[in-house]
């Protein structure tokens, strides 16, 4: 796929990152800049209710929409505060990690404090610490 892009004149000699777990996170999810969906400024924070906007069509989607099976293991850091926002609503078929930052996968800590996430509604859709697991 990549020599018929330079063969078009698509050569991707240049890559520039978010400076930040989000920022960067939004760049690669929807290869577009960060400028570009409002995720350039900062980290995503538990309690903060906003995330990676919801019309934004993210890797994992496209990948399923051409039948790729998709699993995501790591740090999501897109957004929480509504199950929309939440891997598993955004493309992945199965997720494994921390929605937050600041964690061990290989141990299974978080080291944020606990927290609940609501929903639009204000109801309580889960409360505890920030590593999740779809399985």
């Amino acid at each position: 796929e990549m020599g018929r892009m330079a063969e078009a004149g698509i050569v991707l000699e240049r890559f520039y990152s978010g400076s930040t777990c989000t920022p960067s996170r939004a760049m690669m999810m929807t290869g577009r800049y960060n400028i570009r969906n409002g995720m350039q400024d900062s980290v995503l924070h538990s309690t903060e209710p906003r995330g990676l906007p919801l019309d934004e069509k993210l890797l994992p989607g496209k990948l399923r929409d051409v039948g790729y099976a998709t699993a995501g293991v790591g740090k999501w850091h897109l957004g929480m505060y509504r199950s929309a926002y939440l891997p598993e609503r955004r493309g992945f078929d199965h997720w494994f990690g921390i929605y937050t930052g600041g964690g061990s996968h290989t141990a299974h800590f978080s080291v944020s404090q606990p927290f609940t996430v609501r929903g639009i509604d204000g109801t309580q859709m889960w409360q505890g610490s920030n590593l999740y697991e779809d399985e």
